[in-house]
């Protein structure tokens, strides 16, 4: 139940895959999932421990990057995604491309989004030296935010010493907001298939290393 809501399934989905009525599983789950506890702060113990890598920052100035390219004011979920397919190497990457989530297809899928909400096409642009600049400047929405913060439970509860972009992809595919869960159906995928995949690639290198 929990994993088809992280994976953005609609209440409708739900019950047909129950055998109930949309209302039947929707009176039967959501008083059980408002009544869940909110996720524990990560301590400043563990925050300490976990050193921040070079790639996981740069996927962070690169989702600036494409917020600036794609005229937004904010730095979103959707952002976060595209600045991770834009490492070259890496295990998140890795997995996204593996089940078909390229930089050109994410950008397409969040180009679609936007115009959704907006109602009018957007068009991704070259962005000037000075909106580079001010891509640092930039606010980071809500939704980005808690994103961030459970990228730093995802290290904490792999028992990992640093927080890299596995731990924000995690984070992403596990995010309430839906958004990438939705740019992710745009691409016939859900966020339980990459991550998946993402995990079994994190179990094949933590075997090659013992």
């Amino acid at each position: 139940m929990d994993s088809a809501l992280k994976a953005g399934w609609p209440w409708s989905r739900i019950a047909a895959s129950l055998g109930v009525s949309k209302q039947a599983a929707h009176k039967k789950h959501a008083q059980r999932l408002r009544s869940k506890p909110a996720a524990s702060p990560v301590s400043e113990g563990d925050r300490a421990k976990l050193v921040v890598t070079g790639e996981a920052r740069r996927s962070v100035r690169l989702a600036r990057e494409e917020a600036v390219a794609l005229g937004q004011g904010y730095v979103g979920v959707e952002h976060l995604l595209l600045g991770l397919l834009r490492e070259s190497e890496g295990s998140a990457v890795e997995a996204l491309a593996s089940v078909g989530v390229t930089l050109e297809a994410g950008r397409e899928q969040v180009e679609r989004l936007l115009a959704e909400q907006a109602g009018v096409e957007v068009a991704r642009l070259e962005p000037s030296a000075e909106a580079r600049t001010a891509a640092a400047r930039l606010p980071v929405s809500t939704r980005a935010r808690k994103a961030m913060e459970q990228s730093l439970r995802e290290a904490v509860r792999l028992e990992s010493s640093h927080l890299g972009p596995e731990h924000i992809l995690l984070a992403l595919l596990r995010s309430q907001a839906g958004v990438v869960a939705r740019i992710l159906a745009g691409l016939g995928l859900s966020p339980v298939v990459v991550e998946q995949r993402l995990d079994a690639i994190l179990s094949g290198q933590g075997a090659a290393a013992a």
